[in-house]
């Protein structure tokens, strides 16, 4: 779904961005709009910044901070990506930044959760 952002319905949308529409590989390739109404969408949302391959850096991080957003990272189920994504988001030491989001996707039951790696070896560096 494509959401136009220009005039009279300009910021009557809360929106959730993922990193495909927002990430640099992406940034000149998105055909959705976002790239030009990001200073258009209202800075009282979270925006959950989705990645689930290791890079060597996260651009839509810095990016979303700068432009006001309260960013909350998520990765997924591959550790190496998740510690690698976790560790950029952290060094970038904003006070936007409100945690880490480990997802799941159903691939863990829920009574397992507690056991599942990304989450064991992942969230205790944020407290």
């Amino acid at each position: 779904m494509q959401i136009d952002l220009s005039g009279s319905e300009q910021g009557e949308y809360h929106l959730t961005l993922d990193a495909k529409a927002l990430g640099y590989s992406m940034w000149e390739a998105a055909t959705n709009g976002t790239p030009g109404a990001i200073d258009l969408i209202p800075k009282d949302i979270i925006v959950c910044d989705w990645h689930y391959e290791k890079q060597e850096s996260y651009p839509s991080v810095p990016l979303l901070l700068g432009k006001g957003f309260r960013v909350w990272p998520c990765g997924w189920q591959a550790l190496e990506a998740t510690r690698a994504f976790s560790a950029f988001a952290r060094r970038t030491k904003s006070p936007l930044l409100i945690g880490y989001l480990c997802s799941t996707w159903g691939k863990v039951k829920v009574d397992d959760m507690a056991d599942w790696a990304p989450i064991v070896d992942v969230l205790p560096n944020w407290k």
